[in-house]
């Protein structure tokens, strides 16, 4: 899995059947990358793209 490039945080929307979109990189993600990067120490955020909630604790356990 690649580690994405240096950013402060990232931003991920999550979309209906679980397409989850990083919107920096402008391209799709898996779960599992999250969670590398989670465990990388990188900073991320993934939010709902109906209702707007978070739900990266949801994903990341």
């Amino acid at each position: 899995m690649r580690t994405p490039p240096k950013r402060k945080s990232i931003l991920v929307k999550r979309y209906g059947r679980s397409r989850l979109y990083d919107t920096t990189a402008r391209r799709y993600v898996s779960v599992e990358q999250l969670r590398a990067w989670a465990a990388e120490g990188v900073a991320l955020a993934v939010i709902d793209a109906e209702d707007g909630k978070d739900v990266t604790r949801d994903l990341l356990v």
